[in-house]
């Protein structure tokens, strides 16, 4: 599969924040709660094949997190070209009825300086929406 304008993420314009802080600062506060951030992982693929990072940094991610692959209930791929998401769900033979079930980064846009934000904010309020079966996700980004 070849990447063109037809099968990418168009570009936008885009700003947002994602507040991280400990749960006692937040009921503090009075803010909702409305995750739990519980590992990352950022790695270094072979540059000469683009878009193939996110399956990697899922892995590593999920592992830390003392997870499966199939524990996982939502992901929200942040995939520029359609061809990635392809690849990503053949590789960790992911459920495609789990992987951006709003629309990725091709439906929604790519807000460049929010794409990070708009992905976990789609992420959180998809978890909340499906109720207390969702427990776990998974956002990623590819970072060119």
């Amino acid at each position: 599969m070849s990447s063109s304008s037809r099968n990418s993420s168009q570009v936008s314009d885009g700003a947002g924040a994602v507040l991280l802080m400990k749960r006692s600062v937040a009921m503090k506060k009075g803010l909702p709660i409305l995750g739990v951030f519980r590992s990352f992982a950022a790695v270094g693929v072979d540059p000469a094949v683009m878009g193939v990072g996110p399956d990697v940094a899922i892995l590593a991610a999920v592992k830390f997190a003392g997870l499966e692959i199939g524990d996982i209930d939502l992901f929200e791929l942040n995939e520029p070209f359609a061809s990635q998401f392809v690849y990503c769900c053949n590789k960790l033979g992911l459920d495609r009825s789990k992987v951006n079930v709003n629309g990725g980064a091709i439906a929604l846009g790519h807000p460049l300086g929010a794409t990070g934000a708009r992905c976990m904010a789609t992420l959180l309020n998809e978890m909340k929406r499906q109720g207390r079966d969702c427990r776990f996700g998974v956002v990623t980004m590819c970072i060119g």
